[in-house]
């Protein structure tokens, strides 16, 4: 299903084509994404932060840093999570607005 949606009255006229399936394949995408992260990156990432692979030696100032490194990855998975949930929530208040505007057509 495809959307037509003029431009929010900005007064430039132009119309927006909005593909509704494409957006609900992209939430998909998304919350797959994030399921990777959890499931596979972070369980990796707990393996790997529970590891003493590096003990003496220059790079320790580094690796020191090494957790945040990894919790910065895990981070990546809460983006995608929330990337899901508002292009989720745009699905949403499209329907309400088609439904809206089919009542009002209907009336007419």
């Amino acid at each position: 299903m495809q959307v037509s949606m003029g431009d929010g009255g900005s007064g430039g006229g132009e119309e927006v084509l909005v593909n509704f399936q494409e957006l609900l394949d992209i939430v998909m995408k998304l919350e797959d994404i994030y399921k990777i992260h959890v499931d596979v990156i972070g369980t990796n990432i707990e393996s790997l932060l529970s590891s003493d692979f590096y003990q003496k030696g220059e790079a320790m100032r580094v690796i020191e840093k090494y957790p945040d490194i990894l919790h910065k990855t895990l981070e990546l998975a809460e983006h995608y999570s929330r990337s899901a949930t508002v292009v989720g929530n745009v699905c949403v208040e499209m329907l309400k607005k088609d439904e809206q505007l089919r009542e009002i057509l209907s009336k007419l």
